[in-house]
């Protein structure tokens, strides 16, 4: 966050926080069901790219706070 924009935090109510979760967690639902049907090979090559996906992820959410 800059410092010289004034800022306001926000937090979401309980229910907010239920609703977000439950957003979240829907579509990862199919997801893992595909990853536990794949065998143990595919797993391996998903599990050694996990940490240069995570890295992409960090970077798009830093660009996109940074915008």
């Amino acid at each position: 966050m800059r410092a010289d924009r004034p800022a306001a935090r926000l937090l979401p109510t309980e229910a907010a926080v239920v609703r977000l979760r439950t957003a979240w967690e829907r579509p990862a639902a199919p997801v893992g069901q595909r990853v536990a049907r794949l065998d143990a090979a595919d797993r391996a090559v998903l599990r050694a790219a996990l940490p240069v996906l995570r890295a992409l992820a960090v970077d798009l959410r830093e660009e996109a706070e940074d915008s």
